[in-house]
């Protein structure tokens, strides 16, 4: 099960640069102890269209 979320902050662009933000998380369910597992990751960064 995953899942994943983002938004590009257009109205904070300076010289065609925005900043956006992402979020993900991620659940392994396995009879196997060893391979289950719960991942969260934030991503901040910039972007430009061209």
């Amino acid at each position: 099960m995953s899942a994943r979320t983002g938004a590009t902050f257009r109205g904070l662009a300076y010289r065609g640069f925005a900043p956006y933000v992402r979020l993900a998380y991620e659940r392994n369910i396995s009879t196997t102890a060893l391979y289950e597992y719960r991942r969260a990751a934030t991503e901040i960064g910039i972007t430009r269209a061209f």
